[in-house]
């Protein structure tokens, strides 16, 4: 099986370490765009990037609620 997939396996590398190349190249503009205050990418993505902490606390009390719904309904006179 592994023989029908050799020439994608082998092409799938090859893009892979030439897209590393060519990134290492690119890797410092991509940052300087990125850190400009001016792109309004940039600032969507620093105001996105703390949205994570902000929904851990509900998501995990949704979590905790339904994985221990069972135990709550023991408790419970």
């Amino acid at each position: 099986m592994i023989k029908k997939y050799r020439p994608y396996i082998i092409t799938f590398y090859i893009l892979s370490a030439i897209s590393l190349v060519v990134a290492s190249f690119y890797d410092l503009q991509i940052d300087i765009s990125l850190n400009n205050p001016d792109n309004i990418f940039a600032q969507w993505l620093r105001n996105t990037g703390e949205m994570p902490s902000r929904l851990i606390c509900p998501l995990a009390g949704a979590v905790l609620y339904y994985t221990c719904s069972k135990k709550l309904k023991k408790l419970s006179p």
